[in-house]
């Protein structure tokens, strides 16, 4: 996958709250407000990098992201904005596949996120089976999905 395409743009639901919205070029891929399945997301496309797009312009953030220096520079993210990229940063440290044992939500971000990307991207898929409480997991998790609606 070409990563200068995948872009992280943000917007506001009905309640203020961020929702980071990635698109590959102009073509939404996923909209969210948590940040760990945005996360998940570019990890299950095998991204190296994802460009920020603001009104002031663009900004390159390798995945993982060591830290999240490179957003002081950008003049028209909000204080919100701020706290949803250094919980991104954050949660691009995760690995996935084989998270930490007291990581008990990765492996849920992950499936959410290759459940609502399109198919021909993800190059990281979880390897074991469906948890037996996966569709209640996956319901709760879809509260914070905004596109694709599913």
């Amino acid at each position: 996958m070409q990563t200068q395409d995948l872009y992280l743009k943000f917007s506001r639901n009905a309640a203020g709250a961020v929702i980071g919205n990635l698109t590959l070029g102009d073509d939404p891929l996923l909209s969210t407000s948590h940040p760990a399945t945005l996360a998940a997301a570019v990890y299950a496309m095998g991204a190296t990098a994802v460009t920020m797009r603001t009104a002031d312009g663009e900004c390159k953030m390798p995945f993982p992201s060591a830290h999240v220096a490179i957003i002081g520079r950008q003049g028209e993210i909000t204080g919100e904005e701020i706290t949803f990229l250094r919980a991104y940063g954050t949660f691009s440290q995760v690995e996935f596949k084989a998270p930490e044992a007291w990581d008990i939500h990765a492996d849920a971000h992950l499936r959410t996120a290759v459940h609502h990307l399109p198919k021909r991207l993800v190059v990281v898929r979880p390897e074991t089976p469906e948890p037996r409480d996966w569709k209640k997991t996956f319901k709760a998790r879809n509260r914070f999905i905004y596109f694709p609606n599913s």
